[in-house]
């Protein structure tokens, strides 16, 4: 199968795009975090950032965060499956709609 070339330079017009908008702003903004007040460059920023127990705190709370989510996520894909079982429902007086065949009581 031969491609179109038209559909190539979509695409790659669509990465450039793309890192335009999205690559070009981190590498800026990772660079300029290593810009100094005094106009140097250096790593006082990072020193004040780990350092500083405010920061630290926030960088603490912002990681048990990120991983409260994936937990939390896996607790209500139990609980929905749990809900959505035909023994569950069952057991609480529900009929499914496919009969009470599969579970064993």
């Amino acid at each position: 199968m031969r491609r179109d070339p038209a559909w190539t330079a979509i695409g790659l017009l669509a990465l450039m795009t793309m890192a335009l908008f999205l690559v070009w702003p981190l590498v800026t903004t990772f660079a300029s975090s290593f810009h100094g007040k005094d106009g140097g460059y250096g790593f006082n920023g990072y020193v004040t950032f780990f350092t500083a127990r405010a920061y630290r705190d926030s960088l603490w709370n912002t990681l048990i965060f990120i991983a409260s989510a994936p937990v939390g996520i896996v607790i209500a894909l139990g609980l929905a499956l749990l809900v959505s079982s035909r023994c569950w429902s069952r057991a609480a007086g529900f009929r499914s709609r496919a009969g009470s065949r599969h579970c064993r009581w």
